[in-house]
């Protein structure tokens, strides 16, 4: 049974890699259009000046990782997600999309499509491994839900995750 175990892990990783290349092939024209126009192609445009930059590095992986939740919601409205599902790398996503850099823990469950019950033991998982904290954004104001954001080390690990998926 554990031979089965290992090599079903193995080609699940397989699979992942394959999935994780062919995604990173489908994304480039998006983030094609996300990194704006380079030097080479501003020097001979007059225009160039009245149109706003390109995006910084910090908005293109934000807008990746915003882009990764749409197109999971929209896997799993064609397969079961508890087919497909990761839910820390769904939440780790929700947090690092996070417009505020803080996310709750309601959202973090709709993020993975569970109950808080669940989200909550992988709260827990993260908080372990050092890669979400608890975050409370006013500390005069008492919280209705604990909200969580990214630690240093997970921005960090999620930003290097996502350069690795875009990369040419």
């Amino acid at each position: 049974m554990i031979g089965k175990v290992k090599m079903a892990r193995l080609d699940n990783s397989t699979f992942m890699r394959t999935a994780m290349e062919r995604l990173s092939v489908s994304f480039r024209p998006v983030f094609s259009r996300l990194a704006g126009e380079t030097a080479e192609d501003t020097d001979n445009d007059p225009d160039a000046a009245a149109r706003p930059a390109p995006p910084s590095e910090a908005e293109r992986l934000h807008a990746a990782a915003a882009e990764l939740i749409l197109m999971r919601r929209r896997r799993d409205s064609v397969l079961p997600s508890r087919l497909l599902g990761e839910p820390a790398w769904d939440m780790l996503l929700a947090a690092f999309a996070a417009p505020s850099g803080a996310i709750s823990r309601s959202r973090l469950a709709n993020a993975v499509g569970r109950r808080t019950t669940a989200t909550d033991r992988w709260i827990a998982v993260l908080e372990e491994d050092r890669l979400l904290e608890p975050y409370a954004p006013v500390r005069d104001i008492p919280q209705i839900e604990p909200c969580y954001r990214l630690t240093v080390t997970g921005r960090e690990k999620m930003s290097e995750a996502l350069r690795q998926m875009l990369r040419d």
